[in-house]
């Protein structure tokens, strides 16, 4: 017969202990839930100011203040129509902060497809400040 015992530790960590017969079988710490977390999604509108509105929304929410001023900067100086707005969003503002800060700050080499990226790189070094 199995037993589970659950012994609190400091900082929210649980110590799991599986017991079979008064014999450690396996031990382990949990923090957080193994649930996989559904992909971000940004949903544009239709009306090209109020989508305009959201990437700059979006923009300014990126959660690392470098990445923020950075982009922020390039996309002040873009004219884009609705549907490269849409792809803008879905290349690069659905992206994960550790790829954009890898693309953007220590300017790794993107792959082939990402067409914003490198435009966004060129831009940064070549005129964006000038």
């Amino acid at each position: 017969m199995l037993n589970f015992l659950k012994k609190k530790t400091c900082f929210g960590f649980r110590n799991y202990f599986v017991y079979d017969s008064s014999r450690l079988i396996t031990s382990g710490r949990k923090l957080f839930s193994t649930k996989e977390v559904p992909k971000f999604k940004i949903e544009l509108s239709t009306d090209y100011e109020l989508a305009r509105k959201q990437v700059f929304w979006r923009i300014r929410n990126i959660g690392q203040l470098e990445l923020e001023f950075l982009l922020m900067k390039w996309y002040e100086k873009q004219t884009m129509n609705i549907d490269e707005l849409k792809s803008f969003t879905e290349e690069v503002l659905q992206m994960e902060n550790p790829d954009m800060n890898k693309y953007f700050v220590k300017f790794d080499e993107p792959s082939e497809n990402l067409h914003y990226v490198k435009k966004i790189q060129h831009d940064i070094l070549h005129n964006l400040y000038k």
